[in-house]
């Protein structure tokens, strides 16, 4: 019972991933190398980039980069070669123009 119970979790894990359930913070950080190579980049410490990921209600951001260390990840990744994009910022949801007053 527990290969099975293991194996389950194991493919909502990669549905979660493949579905594009990741939030703006966690494509970024996957993007640049993990969290360390993000805090460096962003001259923050890593357990503020870690905070990025985590739920509003737990202490976090919601899944969202401040906008101060936007900007500053986007130049550090084009130095490094990194393709980091401004749309990696934002979910989907919010690319598509889905929160857009009048929408």
């Amino acid at each position: 019972m527990g290969n099975i119970a293991t194996c389950w979790l194991t493919n909502i894990a990669i549905i979660a991933i493949t579905d594009g359930m990741m939030n703006p913070a966690e494509t970024v950080i996957k993007i640049c190398g993990g969290y360390g190579a993000v805090a460096s980049m962003a001259g923050r410490h890593e357990v503020n980039v870690r905070r990025w990921t985590y739920a509003k209600e737990k202490g976090g951001t919601g899944g969202l980069i401040p906008s101060d260390v936007q900007q500053k990840l986007l130049a550090e990744a084009r130095k490094l070669g990194i393709e980091l994009r401004p749309e990696h910022f934002f979910s989907d949801a919010e690319s598509s123009g889905a929160n857009k007053v009048g929408s």
